[in-house]
């Protein structure tokens, strides 16, 4: 598992944010695969997903603020597309 030093290196959010952004894709296809509906996606269902404790960085506030974006960004993705 990589681990993101987000608090000092730009290279390292960049890749974060990427790999967020390909999870949160994955689980959005997966949720609507399965038959839910994309307008039922919200913090709760971040809160579901996204667990800051099984994260590899070294700031917590920063990983969680970063993918709660990220979240935000790829589900508006994903509702102009459906």
């Amino acid at each position: 598992m990589t681990t993101y030093n987000l608090s000092s290196n730009q290279a390292h959010r960049i890749n974060y944010d990427s790999a967020n952004s390909n999870y949160f894709d994955d689980q959005i296809a997966q949720y609507i695969a399965a038959g839910g509906d994309v307008n039922d996606i919200d913090r709760s269902t971040f809160d579901v997903w996204f667990d800051v404790e099984q994260e590899e960085v070294d700031d917590t506030e920063e990983a969680e603020s970063r993918a709660w974006s990220t979240f935000q960004e790829r589900l508006s993705a994903a509702k102009a597309t459906r």
